[in-house]
């Protein structure tokens, strides 16, 4: 366990880093404004910065954005146990409904795409099993590992304050430890948490980190990111602050005498010269002119170059305008193909799902059985392994081409019928695969049986019931 000084200098060393994710999430969830009024405040003069920040065009790019890569958990996702037993499904569909897996892993998603890294935490409250997305501006991960330096062996979340001093939380496989930014263990707190001793119960850290980068155990800031989702809403607030001067615009007065003017609607201005002197007073108008047009191009092709260097192919939308601007900006990211971003997505988050597994199954669950934390619940199979299906990223497409592209292959030959289903249901089993293949079957076969024409019975004739009536007579 490294000491409560070392907290302290990691994270002063991450400090800017934290303030720029606490930025992103900020600006994420809605708060913009503060960070535009703070750039026009640099970039203006103060008396046209007083004018400007009235004028303001909050136009928040990023949430849309960010739910636009967000989609891999939007859609059904299968998790299936391998060499493991009824009771393991049973208990891994367990999990999945009390921890709203599907739901927290979107958000993990979210931070994910916003950040590039997402750290999550398992954990049980009122005894059901819970899993919580740190927020990235509270929390640092650390390595000491010199073979390999980009997998975690330390994590410290940042826990608020008590007073003045930070409160630090930090784990590694061996123990846990509460200190303070002046670099104070705080037993007192840690035993309110019944864990004087700092004990790690399980043997390894209890988070599953994500992280984008390849290369660094932390990735770097998406200053870049940053700085666009800024720059749209600034100059649109620069066209709104011309506008205004475009609108009132400003008159200047020559060897003018002011005294009686009145700067009014329907004024009259009765304007004498001297005729003392040669000078003829005079009246002008400054008229500031604006290319709108050209501005709003200049936005479009900043974003449009922006996104790709993102990974995301920008929808064609033409020529943008004054008019359709709002509309076309929209339309840009409505019609985005985040496919490339997607299929990179589901391979960083299919092994997150490994380790996740593997940490609740064999570390967490059997703790929390033989503490009591959780309803008695037997142990998974130690051979027991989930595996985590996603639905196929494709670009974007209309599913009725898909339909009919995939029906042309079939009618050629070049794929089987079972397979076209697959493609169409990727997250139906075998079993459903079988069950929907014979109901087409019966479908197609009924044959609709043609009425059966009822029966004419022949009068009876009335001479035969009278021969009848007197044999009985007889």
């Amino acid at each position: 366990m490294i000491s409560p000084q070392d907290v302290i200098d990691i994270v002063k060393e991450k400090s800017e880093y934290l303030a720029l994710q606490h930025t992103m999430i900020d600006i994420y969830e809605g708060n913009l404004c503060r960070y535009i009024e703070e750039d026009l405040k640099v970039q203006l003069s103060w008396q046209s910065y007083v004018q400007a920040k009235h004028r303001i065009a909050p136009v928040n790019i990023l949430p849309k954005i960010i739910d636009k890569l967000t989609h891999i958990y939007q859609t059904p996702v299968v998790r299936r146990v391998e060499d493991g037993t009824t009771f393991d499904q049973e208990l891994v569909d367990w999990y999945v409904q009390n921890m709203k897996l599907n739901s927290k892993m979107n958000s993990a998603n979210e931070m994910y795409n916003l950040c590039n890294s997402t750290l999550l935490y398992p954990y049980v409250y009122e005894g059901m099993p819970q899993l919580r997305v740190i927020l990235n501006d509270r929390f640092v991960v650390y390595s000491n590992d010199p073979i390999h330096p980009n997998k975690p062996t330390g994590v410290i979340l940042l826990a608020g304050k008590e007073g003045d001093n930070f409160i630090y939380w930090t784990w590694d496989a061996n123990g846990f430890m509460i200190s303070d930014s002046e670099g104070k263990k705080r037993q007192d707190i840690m035993m309110r948490y019944n864990n004087p001793e700092g004990v790690n119960p399980i043997g390894r850290l209890p988070f599953v980190y994500v992280n984008e980068s390849d290369y660094k155990l932390c990735p770097v800031a998406d200053t870049d990111t940053l700085k666009m989702v800024k720059l749209l809403p600034i100059m649109l607030s620069d066209l709104n602050f011309a506008a205004m001067f475009q609108s009132f615009s400003i008159i200047y007065g020559i060897d003018l005498n002011d005294e009686n003017i009145k700067y009014a609607p329907n004024a009259f201005w009765a304007l004498k010269s001297d005729l003392t002197s040669d000078k003829k007073p005079e009246i002008g108008q400054i008229k500031p002119q604006v290319d709108f047009d050209q501005v709003l191009k200049l936005i479009e092709s900043q974003l449009s170059m922006w996104l790709g260097t993102k990974g995301i192919r920008a929808g064609a939308v033409g020529q943008l305008t004054p008019e359709n601007f709002s509309s076309g900006i929209s339309k840009i990211i409505d019609e985005m193909d985040t496919f490339e971003a997607r299929e990179k997505q589901v391979t960083e988050f299919h092994c997150a799902e490994d380790e996740l597994w593997d940490l609740i199954l064999n570390y967490l669950h059997p703790y929390w059985v033989d503490t009591a934390q959780i309803d008695a619940m037997a142990k998974a199979s130690p051979t027991a392994k989930v595996q985590t299906i996603f639905i196929e990223q494709l670009p974007v497409q209309n599913r009725g081409v898909i339909v009919r592209d995939l029906r042309d292959e079939f009618q050629a030959g070049f794929i089987s019928r079972r397979r076209v289903i697959k493609k169409l249901n990727p997250t139906l089993t075998e079993e459903q695969i079988d069950e929907l293949l014979l109901e087409i079957d019966q479908e197609r076969t009924v044959s609709v049986q043609p009425e059966q024409p009822q029966e004419v019975q022949e009068p009876e004739d009335e001479n035969e019931e009278d021969e009848e009536e007197e044999d009985d007579a007889g």
